[in-house]
């Protein structure tokens, strides 16, 4: 599971779970930018959750859909987007970013977008991990650009801190379960991918993750 999904998924999964099979536990792996079939089809994991998921490129593999989700920026009460009702992308541009992502910047959707159009953006802070944003963004101009579901859990816990819908029209991502199909009758596994899709799925597939940019 990508770190960006944990703060999201974990809370809800591990609740839910302790009310119907307490004796499960969890073994989250840390997630790299690589495809992960050979692990799924030897039984090394037992299921992937990824954005864009890498189903496809070995047979075997196959995906549910959970949700889709955009990108937002967050800011914090220091920077000078803070109380702005819209971003402008000049604007956007100009402030110091924070890049929180645990692969090169070259393989980030947002930035190759960026680049495409010729308009990249000045990383002042590159983290591999999401702890240190709230924190951050409480003291600092920097801009942090997230998962929007990411955004609001960090907002909630943080409400100082605000969401901006982001100047630039990059796709949304996907976040799928990947499984292998040769284990996918076994019952606990089926159980299990049952519990995820439908915990998972039907929990944020209706709820909206953005909060108004007028709300503070």
């Amino acid at each position: 599971m990508p770190p960006t999904l944990e703060a999201v998924l974990l809370p809800l999964l591990y609740s839910r779970l302790g009310e119907v099979a307490p004796g499960i536990d969890l073994v989250i792996l840390p997630f790299e930018r690589r495809s992960y079939s050979r692990d799924l089809l030897q039984g090394i994991i037992d299921f992937v959750l990824s954005v864009g998921g890498d189903y496809g490129t070995e047979s075997g593999i196959t995906h549910d859909l959970l949700y889709s989700d955009t990108l937002t920026s967050v800011v914090g009460p220091s920077s000078p987007l803070h109380g702005l009702p819209l971003l402008d992308i000049e604007l956007w541009l100009d402030q110091p970013h924070i890049y929180s992502v645990p692969w090169p910047l070259q393989d980030n959707y947002l930035d190759q977008w960026l680049a495409r159009n010729k308009r990249p953006r000045r990383i002042a802070v590159s983290l591999s991990h999401y702890g240190a944003i709230p924190h951050l963004l409480q003291c600092t101009r920097l801009v942090a650009t997230l998962p929007g579901r990411l955004a609001s859990v960090l907002t909630a816990t943080w409400p100082e801190l605000r969401m901006l819908p982001l100047p630039a029209e990059v796709a949304s991502g996907q976040v799928f379960l990947e499984f292998a199909q040769n284990f996918a009758d076994q019952p606990a596994l089926a159980a299990t991918r049952e519990f995820i899709v439908d915990v998972v799925g039907n929990e944020l597939r209706t709820q909206p993750h953005m909060r108004s940019a007028a709300t503070t």
